[in-house]
């Protein structure tokens, strides 16, 4: 698509004003950066700064507002121009012209700066079908490096050989791999050229970061270092080790150049920085959580590892994401963006050792009570969320000066969530944190803001381990808002041994696109301590009947909380793995702009032609970006390694699942996924899929009539798994494995076992039609669809209170996402719906449960009842929900008989149809 500068726009609120988010992250975590925030548009993917600090512009890759925003150096105040695509890239240079990445465009947009506005240098149309005017490159570019008359430009989507070989005038992907990406090098020296000269470098797959090394002359060959990000799914480039990469690559004068030398680092490389004396090179793994530190050859320049460094200390599980890197202008610092951290690092940088400048936080506080003479293993400056670029130079009065992106901005806040709308809920989802820094002899700033960071992300257990610490001992109580505290016997039973963990069943139900008040604002008269407010209720009662009647007689947690809440696909990796990939998060807003963006999961690896949103794909380019957007760990393998048994229904896997590859995930056809006649999820009803999990057959109801007027086959018609497959994926199956046991003379917990321990089911029909193209006539209406996966819930849980495992069960429902529903408090608050056995019957009550939690929180929980170590430093962190969880096992006897809700579906099925 052409870059369509819109104009300005305006400039954005001034940051002397505090930005509208709550400051409040979904986990429980609390926002309070250092520096001043400047608001961005959504989704801040670059960052430059201009020699003299007198300006700065970042790029942003949101949902329908990609923008290039000019920052005053001096004032702070920013500007946007609205620009159809860009990723990450932007540098400039002093004659004023601003070279901006177009991500899925495969151009490079050229703009001259006339004060903080932006005017298009190469013609781009007005419109995003218009004639693409940018400077043609490969790849999907993203990240950028001026050097001169050179402008390199990272492919960050890998090409098959062959077209990197036509790019590069023959030189095809190194080694034998079958693709790889190209680093474009663009000539600039003449910047009014209509076709600027471009050449292209074959590296690894994904390039990402890049750092340069100047020849001896003029004449000389330079080097240019490039992290590739996803080699460390290419083990034959690496040794056999499967470990990521850096390419070295000689540049002649002209542009061209080879790869001479390849390096494993760690993980997912991404940022790259060379020290001012040319001597080290220090690369961010944002895959291993590690700073990899590399000699530089004084005579070739090639590299060699010296050292990696872990940057939270060891024994500290994957999360903190490092993923970009920078040093002070003497070399004496090393920064490092840690975006799973809300923060940057700080290292010491000598004679070419980096190491952690650990801290003595004298009057730290962990959960309202003292830490004193708290060791700290780094030095680390609090930023807003996910800080995932960097530029580090001098503000306009000569200090020293780091600017850091960050991607989500500062939060969110209360209000309705569009997707499409620039604001989310009363807050954006982009800033910069423009941190002007100490000097050397100014240690109290330095120990200020580590203070403040490892208070705000309740982080002092990490080196304090002596710290009463409820999210690492499951026995110890956990906080509650009002002061009290309250512990699960039950979890705390099976971590002394006394509750064995192969008899607990945990059934974890994943909706769509939901809020706390959407469904439960008005509970307030009945359950009387609940956070409710009515004018946001969407789908109350009348359409979530069953729902309803579940939180009022065993629970709901209003104090629950969505760290993926903006999409889908955050939403999925979040509750299935605990954390979401860098690559989900660069780049779901691109893909979700109607695919203008990229198409990353089907493989698309350029664009179209102009105004077209389609493009050439390749099997290995969509084997890659699987990979590299789904979680490295998922729930139902963490539960399937540790010897318990696990059934997916649903989608939520990754390449390679050792559960899914020994025959764990239901058979999609028949669970209205792939294979299926019907292609999108959404036409199936979920009361079809109720109806499957409970009997291993039903009359199909799924049709699109999008996709034909005429009713698919399998409409109106019986469906039914195979045997075998009944046996294993069905409750009846299921209750016939421990009659048989019980008939045997085994006892009631050894039968326990002819129930999968983990139960993890996706029931997306309460999506609605908002942004899907789909129809099935028979559910014509949002209240339609919403009320068929209410009766679909409650068939499963009616189903399941019946059986004899009801008493050994803990069933947990919640949303994927908060899309096109509002809420009072956050839009990341969404709800915890429990029922079970081992549920604590608060409803029954009138109460709501009350413990604050998140999606991190959920697996912390399955992972306490069936004796699991954590997957990653969320779910670490995170607290089990002792409040949701009973006593004693068989505690709530109290079993439950779906309601069919006042609200018509299927146009009026009645029950038992």
């Amino acid at each position: 698509m052409p870059a369509v500068a819109l104009g300005t726009g305006g400039a954005l609120p001034s940051p002397s004003e505090p930005l509208p988010g709550s400051g409040r992250m979904p986990n429980g975590w609390k926002l309070d950066p250092a520096g001043t925030q400047v608001l961005t548009n959504r989704a801040t993917t670059g960052v430059w700064m201009s020699p003299t600090g007198s300006d700065i512009y970042a790029t942003t890759s949101g949902i329908f507002e990609e923008a290039v925003v000019h920052v005053d150096g001096t004032t702070l105040l920013p500007t946007p121009t609205l620009v159809s695509d860009t990723f990450q890239g932007v540098a400039g240079d002093a004659a004023g012209n601003i070279w901006v990445s177009g991500g899925s465009a495969d151009r490079v947009w050229q703009f001259k700066a006339v004060g903080p506005a932006l005017v298009d240098a190469r013609l781009a149309g007005p419109a995003p079908d218009a004639p693409n005017k940018g400077i043609p490159v490969t790849g999907y570019p993203g990240n950028m490096l001026l050097e001169g008359s050179k402008l390199f430009v990272a492919g960050n989507v890998s090409v098959p050989s062959k077209v990197a070989a036509a790019e590069s005038g023959g030189t095809p992907c190194p080694t034998s791999s079958k693709i790889c990406s190209v680093v474009n090098v663009v000539d600039v020296s003449n910047p009014d050229a209509s076709s600027p000269a471009v050449k292209a470098i074959p590296v690894g797959r994904d390039a990402y970061g890049m750092a340069y090394r100047p020849g001896a002359s003029a004449s000389d060959p330079s080097t240019l270092y490039v992290t590739n990000w996803a080699d460390q799914t290419d083990p034959a480039r690496s040794g056999g080790v499967g470990t990521g990469t850096v390419s070295v690559v000689r540049v002649n004068p002209d542009g061209s150049g080879n790869e001479v030398q390849v390096v494993p680092v760690g993980l997912e490389p991404t940022g790259i920085a060379l020290s001012p004396d040319g001597s080290t090179a220090v690369v961010t793994d944002a895959g291993s959580d590690t700073i990899s530190v590399l000699k530089v050859d004084p005579d070739t320049g090639d590299l060699a590892v010296t050292e990696t460094l872990p940057v939270l200390g060891n024994g500290v599980p994957l999360g903190a994401s490092p993923v970009s890197a920078a040093f002070s202008s003497d070399g004496s610092l090393l920064f490092a963006a840690l975006s799973g951290m809300n923060a940057v690092e700080v290292f010491s940088a000598a004679n070419g050792h980096v190491s952690a400048m650990h801290q003595k936080l004298r009057d730290t506080t962990f959960d309202g009570r003292p830490v004193p003479d708290l060791t700290v293993g780094g030095t680390f400056i609090p930023t807003g969320w996910y800080p995932d670029a960097m530029a580090y130079g001098k503000a306009p009065g000569g200090g020293p000066r780091l600017v850091v992106a960050n991607l989500r901005g500062e939060g969110a806040g209360p209000g309705y969530y569009g997707q499409t709308e620039p604001l989310v809920g009363s807050s954006t989802e982009g800033s910069l944190s423009v941190i002007d820094l100490p000097g050397s002899s100014a240690s109290g700033e330095w120990n200020a803001w580590t203070k403040r960071f490892v208070e705000d992300d309740q982080l002092a257990p990490l080196w304090a381990h002596d710290v009463a610490d409820p999210a690492s001992n499951p026995c110890l109580p956990a906080p509650l808002p009002d002061g009290s505290s309250i512990t699960s016997g039950v979890i705390c039973g099976v971590a002394k041994g006394s509750v064995d963990p192969k008899s607990i069943h945990v059934v974890i139900i994943e909706a769509e696109n939901k809020t706390f008040d959407s469904y439960f604002g008005d509970t307030g008269a009945v359950l009387r301590n609940a956070d409710a407010d009515p004018q946001w209720t969407e789908y109350g009662d009348a359409v979530t009947t069953n729902q309803h009647n579940l939180a009022e007689t065993y629970n709901v947690d209003d104090n629950f909380w969505n760290e993926g809440a903006e999409a889908s696909t955050l939403g999925h990796s979040w509750l299935s793995g605990a954390y979401t990939t860098l690559d989900r998060e660069l780049t779901w807003g691109p893909d979700y702009s109607q695919n203008l963006r990229g198409q990353r999961s089907n493989g698309q690896y350029a664009a179209g032609s102009p105004g077209s949103l389609s493009g050439p794909t390749d099997p290995d380019v969509n084997a890659q970006e699987s990979v590299m957007l789904n979680p490295r760990q998922l729930l139902i393998d963490q539960a399937y390694g540790a010897g318990m048994t696990v059934r997916l229904f649903g989608t939520d896997t990754r390449p390679g699942s050792p559960a899914v590859a020994a025959g764990n995930q239901v058979p999609q056809d028949l669970w209205g996924e792939s294979g299926s006649d019907v292609s999108t999820d959404l036409a199936w009803p979920d009361v079809d899929r109720a109806a499957m999990f409970l009997h291993g057959s039903t009359v199909s109801h799924a049709w699109d009539v999008l996709e034909g007027q005429t009713p698919p086959k399998w409409y109106g018609q019986t469906i039914q798994f195979k045997p075998a497959d009944k046996q294993k994926f069905t409750l009846d199956g299921w209750d016939s494995a421990y009659a048989s046991c019980t008939a045997g003379g085994r006892s009631d917990d050894q039968c326990q076992q002819s129930m999968p321990n983990l139960v993890y089911m996706q029931l997306p029909e309460n999506h609605t039609y908002d942004v899907s193209n789909v129809f099935n006539p028979q559910d014509p209406t949002p209240q339609s669809m919403v009320a068929d996966n209410d009766y679909a819930i409650g068939e499963i849980v009616q189903g399941l209170s019946k059986s004899p495992f009801w008493s050994h069960t803990l069933v947990m429902i919640t949303e994927d996402d908060n899309q096109f529903t509002g809420d009072h408090a956050d839009i990341h608050r969404t709800f915890l719906l429990t029922a079970g056995g081992i549920a604590r019957p608060l409803g029954s009550e009138g109460l709501a449960a009350t413990q604050v939690g998140s999606f991190a929180s959920v697996d912390k929980t399955t992972e306490a009842l069936l004796g699991l170590p954590p997957m990653t430093l969320f779910d670490a962190r995170a607290v089990p929900l002792q409040q949701i969880v009973s006593d004693q096992v068989g505690t709530n006897k109290a079993a439950y008989t779906a309601v069919y809700p006042p609200t018509p579906f299927l146009s009026g099925r009645v029950p038992g149809q």
